[in-house]
């Protein structure tokens, strides 16, 4: 049994080599972002902002993330950034908005790029005030 585990214990790491490390395929791949519900949120003190967006302030840092991908339960995804990080981009075919998270050479995260209409702009623009 002594062996048996570790030799299961060798295979998963051995296993996790051919796994990539940043396996979000949906890195710089454009997807559309989900409108907020009120009842969805990752803390209660988050704020809605719009009609895409949830304001997070956490040591002192503004975050803001949105949810996108499936919308049934359990299988949507979120992107919580720093709010330094979003670009905007005022797009008005991208109804519902659309976001990108662009990476340098190195993989590390340097924009998240949101397109969405003017209007849209105009309900969030409190979220990106700051920018």
């Amino acid at each position: 049994m002594f062996q048996v585990r570790h030799l299961l214990f060798a295979a998963l790491i051995g296993s996790t080599a051919f796994f990539a490390q940043n396996s979000d395929s949906s890195i710089e791949r454009e997807e559309a972002i989900q409108k907020t519900v009120p009842d969805r949120k990752l803390a209660k003190e988050d704020v809605q902002c719009g009609n895409y967006f949830w304001v997070a302030r956490k040591t002192g840092t503004t975050f803001l993330y949105y949810f996108f991908g499936s919308a049934e339960w359990g299988k949507g995804q979120v992107g919580f950034y720093q709010q330094t990080l979003y670009h905007l981009v005022v797009n008005n075919d991208k109804d519902p908005p659309t976001v990108q998270r662009i990476k340098d050479a190195k993989g590390n995260l340097t924009e998240v790029r949101v397109q969405m209409t003017g209007r849209e702009l105009a309900a969030s623009g409190a979220c990106f005030s700051s920018q």
